[in-house]
């Protein structure tokens, strides 16, 4: 992972220190949330398993931690996104790709917080019927059977909540006939003046039409569910019915391979990365983010620790919640309709998958398995394996954390500690 080129503070050093001070409430905190912050705490150190090589040539000694594979560590994870990629390459059809955003108003930001399970739920039936209603109108698409994506993210760019999802929509379907079809594309004149005003650009779908559809969906849904008398959300659904709801429809990524690089940008992430972050005192974390209401302006935000880590676990899914959704052709039961769809749209044949080594290959170079001191070939040794996560394990180990963070002398960065995992 690409770490931040000025310093050295991470996710993980504000945590042991947060940690070591007492300033996390372990007792208070979900299992999920607690399980994510043990996960940052431990990765890529011995507790998730270690390995060594000794290169053939000059000897040298190479230490190899393991990953926790937690999907909300800061650490890890390319390897795993690099995997989910690869198996949407081998579902990618030969047509282009829309990027559209559903977000929802502030007003309801309440009932995310209480009902986070609920809501996210609301918020992918919602956009996927909209987006399956505009897409059967025959001015538009007419098309029955369509195929797309949605991933849900919570965070704005300053960790604030934000609730809103992501989808790719392919601009190819099947008639009520199993016939292809493409999107009508009307057009309409482009903002500004002079001899931009005169250029012209295809649209999916009206973009007002569309989030229309959503949040008639999304509140008819909602106060089913929460609108009974006396319900505390009474007030919150009507201040969102008043406003009006907004979905962006980004223009088409016609390369497959393009939108397959696009994708990675919104799967698989945290809220924050530690490139983003620049400092943290003891008391103080900043780091960087957009402000897109500034012209995208990089700017620095510092926020106490405490509340840097209630909004980053905000952002925590809940046990058990799917953040990434297949609909259509793209679905898991529907394999026949894609192949079908592969066959209309002429898709090329599907790219092999790619092993870990490949993959680590690609990314840092033929010779990263290699010694770091005279690139002679290594030789593994010996490994050991990442211990049972049992609830036990971690609530012993949280503690050994913190008494070593508070020495300074962190265990599993010390010799002795490695030289002991040998002994036993």
């Amino acid at each position: 992972m690409k770490q931040n080129s000025k310093n050295s503070t991470s996710f993980k050093t504000i945590l042991l220190r947060m940690n070591a001070d007492d300033k996390i409430d372990w007792a208070n905190l979900a299992e999920k949330p607690k399980k994510v912050l043990q996960a940052n705490m431990m990765c890529h150190t011995e507790d998730c398993g270690l390995s060594w090589s000794t290169c053939t040539e000059c000897g040298h000694m190479t230490l190899h931690y393991g990953s926790c594979n937690t999907a909300g560590c800061l650490e890890c994870g390319m390897v795993r996104r690099e995997k989910w990629l690869d198996k949407q390459r081998a579902k990618v059809i030969n047509a282009p790709a829309y990027h559209i955003v559903f977000t929802v108003p502030a007003e309801l930001n309440r009932l995310f917080l209480a009902c986070p399970v609920e809501f996210g739920n609301l918020h992918f039936q919602a956009q996927a019927e909209a987006l399956k209603a505009i897409s059967r109108d025959p001015r538009y698409f007419g098309a029955q059977t369509v195929g797309f994506f949605s991933v849900q993210h919570t965070w704005g760019a300053n960790l604030s909540l934000h609730p809103h999802v992501h989808t790719v929509f392919y601009g190819a379907g099947l008639d009520e006939n199993g016939h292809l079809v493409y999107p009508k594309y009307h057009r309409l004149p482009q903002k500004g003046s002079g001899k931009n005003r005169k250029k012209k650009r295809p649209y999916l779908f009206p973009a007002k039409k569309l989030a229309k559809l959503f949040k008639d969906s999304f509140l008819e849904k909602a106060q089913h569910l929460f609108g009974y008398p006396g319900s505390p959300w009474l007030e919150d659904l009507s201040r969102a019915q008043a406003k009006d709801w907004q979905v962006q429809i980004c223009d088409a990524l016609n390369s497959p391979e393009t939108v397959i690089q696009y994708l990675g940008r919104y799967v698989n992430r945290s809220a924050i990365s530690n490139s983003r972050i620049q400092s943290y005192d003891g008391k103080n974390v900043a780091f960087t983010f957009k402000d897109y209401k500034d012209q995208a302006k990089v700017k620095t935000m510092t926020l106490s620790d405490k509340e840097f880590l209630r909004r980053f676990l905000m952002h925590v899914p809940p046990a058990g919640f799917t953040r990434i959704r297949y609909y259509g052709f793209l679905g898991n039961n529907s394999k026949n309709k894609l192949e079908k769809m592969k066959q209309l749209t002429q898709t090329g044949p599907e790219p092999a998958l790619r092993t870990t080594e490949e993959i680590l290959a690609s990314i840092f170079g033929e010779d990263y398995n290699r010694c770091e001191k005279c690139k002679g070939e290594t030789v593994p040794e010996y490994e050991i394996k990442k211990p049972q996560w049992t609830r036990a394990f971690l609530i012993q180990r949280v503690m050994e954390l913190r008494s070593a963070y508070q020495n300074r002398y962190p265990k599993f960065a010390s010799r002795n500690g490695l030289n002991q995992l040998i002994k036993d």
